[in-house]
């Protein structure tokens, strides 16, 4: 049995926001909820192998200060999609900006 512990989404948000603040090529974090489960979003430049792994990297800080929290998250690279797609449209209409990185 998995025990999901109850965690201020905001403190969590805050904190993935931080952890990847100093990695080059995030355009825009996003978020939802479902079922108390908070689902990221993060749109990226285009990333190479070793860039994602290192963005992975990074978002680990969340499961040792946050065991047990309910979210996932979903790295949108354009490397997987068609060139003409508009990253934005793979973002539910119903997601949060929390931040966008395109003014830094």
């Amino acid at each position: 049995m998995v025990v999901h512990h109850s965690v201020d989404t905001e403190a969590l948000a805050n904190r993935l926001i931080d952890a990847l603040s100093g990695f080059q090529g995030i355009r825009e974090v996003w978020i939802t909820m479902d079922r108390g489960e908070a689902i990221f979003w993060v749109i990226t430049d285009a990333l190479t192998n070793k860039a994602e792994h290192a963005f992975y990297e990074a978002t680990n800080v969340l499961y040792d200060e946050y065991p047990g929290a309910k979210w996932d998250l979903h790295m949108l690279n354009p490397v997987y999609f068609p060139p003409e797609h508009e990253m934005r449209q793979s973002v539910p209409a119903r997601a949060r900006l929390l931040k966008s990185f395109r003014d830094e």
